[in-house]
């Protein structure tokens, strides 16, 4: 029984890096799906103003030239800031990124 040789063999693997990958990975694909729901809301949401903002610039356009005219005594403009740019992305939303 000299002759046999008996031990044990143990073996890692270190899983360390590939489980950051996945991580990663996972956070990437969440940032994405966020991206195309942004981009839907986006969508949805600039098609009226689109048209509404037609028909603001066409009623500013009217009451210039009723200005002209003289037709109208005194037309009050919108408070600073109430009215906004929705073409372009929220501040915040870019450094989801």
């Amino acid at each position: 029984q000299d002759d046999v040789l008996t031990g044990t063999l143990l073996l890692f693997d270190d899983v360390t890096e590939k489980a950051q990958l996945e991580d990663q990975l996972v956070q990437a694909e969440k940032l994405t799906s966020i991206g195309l729901l942004a981009a839907g809301v986006a969508h949805e949401v600039n098609t009226p103003l689109a048209g509404i903002s037609s028909y603001a610039q066409r009623a500013a356009e009217r009451v210039q030239a009723a200005r002209k005219s003289r037709r109208v005594l005194m037309v009050k403009s919108p408070p600073r800031g109430a009215v906004f740019d929705c073409r372009r992305p929220p501040a915040g939303l870019a450094s989801l990124a």
